[in-house]
């Protein structure tokens, strides 16, 4: 079976300027390359709201909706193929609800261990976003809790399945203008994220690379993301790198750090995405770097990759998984 994967980052919805239909639909025709594919997995690696308001995600929500009917009509992907995964980012905090804290006193809460107990704060910030990927049946909006596990069935012609584990991280706590090694991800997402899962292919996906945090927890999240997923998808840098990586002489993973959807400032003008597709029988994952050409009014591809996706052991075997679990990251798989 073969899987196209959409990446788009840093979309920063904040009118109809950013939606564009043009672009929509330029982005789907570019899209012949794939072919054939299946299923389709749609990533959005955070700051899909310019300001993390209920109005934006409306907006966000003609999007996603656009790009899917038009994705399915063109390229013949049934609904129940058609997957969503919405990660956010920074931009996605309303910060009229409440200002953010300054660095100096995020640190002072490192230092005394006090860290955790804000956390509820931060995510009353991000309440719309929340509500919005509910709607798109992919965060539980009903836990505050940082992380989901979505495992997401595609089912081929014959009527056979493949798995595909989505971990999506809200990176987003702790943001501020002066935040660079002070994001946080709460011990417990860690237990969580080390659980089993049924997947064949790994993926997680988050708004700040592990760069972008505290010292401590930037070690612990490369190790568990390298060591497990076999792709990993990054934003808010607004530039397109791949990579790949092999951590502590494990398996290989491909990082993408996507490039920027609309820029408020420039527009479109340097509009990026990837587009990729992976095929589960050589697990063989082909991408694209897709860039605006305002000349010809197209995405052109200007980088291609190829590369052959190891079968990662997706969960400690000592960790048993309980049958709530296994229901909670199967339920809404077939949105």
């Amino acid at each position: 079976m073969r899987i196209g994967i959409i990446h788009l980052s840093d979309l920063h919805i904040s009118s109809n300027a950013a939606i564009h239909q043009e672009k929509i639909s330029a982005l789907i025709n570019s899209l012949h390359l794939l072919q054939p594919f299946e299923g389709v997995i749609i990533a959005f690696s955070g700051d899909i709201a310019g300001k993390g308001k209920s109005n934006e995600y409306l907006l966000a929500s003609r999007l996603i909706g656009s790009l899917a009917s038009e994705l399915q009509s063109k390229y013949y992907v049934s609904p129940i193929n058609t997957k969503i995964i919405l990660a956010p980012g920074n931009h996605d905090m309303n910060r009229e609800i409440s200002p953010q804290v300054k660095r100096e006193k995020v640190e002072e809460w490192y230092k005394n261990k006090e860290i955790v107990d804000h956390i509820s704060d931060e995510l009353n910030r991000m309440k719309d976003f929340y509500d919005f990927a509910d709607q798109q049946k992919c965060f539980f909006s009903r836990d505050i809790f940082p992380f989901t596990r979505k495992v997401l069935p595609f089912i081929n012609s014959e009527g056979e399945k493949f798995f595909v584990e989505a971990n999506i991280f809200n990176s987003a706590l702790f943001s501020s203008s002066e935040d660079n090694g002070i994001h946080f991800m709460p011990p417990s997402v860690f237990s969580y994220y080390d659980m089993w899962s049924p997947a064949q292919l790994s993926l997680s996906i988050m708004h700040h690379s592990p760069d972008w945090f505290w010292p401590e927890q930037k070690v612990k999240l490369q190790e568990r993301l390298y060591n497990r997923s076999n792709l990993v998808f990054y934003g808010h840098e607004h530039y397109e790198s791949a990579q790949r990586i092999i951590y502590n002489n494990g398996n290989l993973s491909f990082i993408q750090a996507g490039g920027a959807w609309w820029d408020q400032e420039f527009g479109f003008e340097n509009s990026s995405y990837y587009a990729s597709v992976f095929d589960s029988i050589t697990r063989k994952y082909f991408q694209y770097n897709f860039v605006w050409n305002e000349i010809e009014k197209f995405y052109e591809h200007r980088d291609y990759i190829e590369e052959r996706l190891p079968n990662k052991h997706t969960g400690s075997a000592q960790l048993t998984p309980t049958s709530a679990y296994i229901n909670d990251i199967l339920s809404g798989g077939d949105q």
